[in-house]
């Protein structure tokens, strides 16, 4: 493995100190909200919450990321051994582009890279036996960059039937990425000093993710991923 350029395991300066992925520890810390905010009916709330609350508090106490003395079990309950979710891959068009942005807007770290790899010999059909994807399929590169307490692994891919343009957020396949920020007002302010593509203004968060100053708000990076930029001080409805 390559390991990444030593000048990435610091902050640059202006990097969006208010990203941040502290979440779960706000959320750990945040009373339910009961009230007139909630969009839910008293009956509705009162059918679905002692489930909600079990699986909030089951977040809030680190079950799934190892605390759990018989063994994780997923949300569901019906799976031993999840313990956490581990990383989001994100296929982008050029790799160095997407390293550099993470590093400039986010403060995104890259900890590690490796590649390329060109297939491998005596086995054409690796690529679509393991990968589901065209046979002649090229590793470019692969890195891994952790922004906050997010890890992504991006990579760049070469393939004769590759697709450049990215699905929109309505599309099937379509994703986004979201960031918890403390204060999204100064995000957006930092976000648009970055010439960051934000999409509108923010907006409250709707229905049972209702809250007092729960927001958020879509941006674009240059290639095109969505990434959501939220905020709830004082919690969701559903917590």
């Amino acid at each position: 493995m390559e390991i990444g350029d030593s000048h990435r395991s610091r902050r640059p300066a202006g990097a969006m100190d208010s990203v941040s992925g502290q979440g779960r520890e706000h959320r750990s810390e945040r009373p339910s909200r009961q009230g007139a905010s909630i969009a839910a009916s008293a009956s509705e709330r009162g059918a679905e919450r002692p489930r909600r609350r079990e699986v909030s508090q089951r977040a809030r106490s680190g079950a799934t990321r190892g605390s759990d003395p018989e063994g994780a079990v997923s949300a569901s309950g019906r799976w031993t051994g999840l313990r956490r979710g581990d990383h989001v891959g994100l296929v982008v068009p050029d790799l160095e582009a997407a390293i550099a942005w993470f590093d400039d807007v986010l403060g995104g770290v890259c900890v590690l890279r490796h590649g390329p790899y060109r297939g491998v010999p005596g086995d054409p059909d690796m690529q679509v036996r393991q990968f589901a994807r065209h046979p002649r399929t090229e590793v470019d590169g692969i890195a891994v960059v952790q922004v906050a307490d997010l890890v992504l692994e991006l990579l760049q891919f070469s393939a004769p039937d590759q697709r450049h343009e990215p699905p929109r957020t309505s599309d099937a396949g379509g994703h986004h990425v979201a960031f918890y920020v403390d204060d999204l007002d100064a995000a957006v302010t930092q976000l648009r000093a970055k010439g960051v593509q934000v999409l509108g203004e923010p907006m409250p968060l709707p229905g049972p993710e209702a809250g007092e100053q729960a927001r958020f708000v879509f941006a674009l990076t240059p290639w095109g991923l969505a990434l959501e930029f939220v905020s709830y001080p004082h919690g969701k409805a559903w917590q």
